[in-house]
């Protein structure tokens, strides 16, 4: 499943707070999973919520994201797997050999048959 890169570009007459807020609602959080990731109170993020509301003059939060994207306060980017960075350091690692000893490395187990097919096809030969 990709995952979503928020980045607030520009403020717009937002508090930091708010800008925040801002980039975590793009991200797709409700207000109660807003609350808990910043450690704060459900009424607090509500206030900033209303408040970003009210300056960007929208009436929910579908509204704000679109808002946010259209005035490009925020840009939203949709990221699958590791990052470009991660995955040249597994390459170096892969082609140089670090962290891998032969003897840890276990070929892949058998695949096991069901014993009860396998009687019936003996009995139809």
């Amino acid at each position: 499943m990709p995952k979503i890169h928020v980045k607030l570009i520009r403020k717009e007459g937002l508090s930091p707070a708010e800008g925040v807020v801002l980039r975590l609602v793009c991200h797709g959080l409700g207000r109660k999973e807003i609350a808990n990731h910043l450690n704060r109170s459900q009424s607090t993020v509500n206030s900033h919520v209303e408040s970003i509301a009210e300056k960007l003059q929208c009436h929910s939060s579908a509204e704000i994201v679109a808002t946010a994207v259209a005035r490009r306060m925020v840009e939203i980017e949709m990221r699958s797997g590791p990052n470009p960075f991660t995955k040249l350091i597994l390459f170096c690692l892969f082609i140089t050999g670090a962290g891998f000893d032969d003897q840890q490395i276990r070929p892949p187990r058998p695949v096991r048959v069901a014993r009860a097919s396998i009687r019936t096809v003996n009995r139809q030969v």
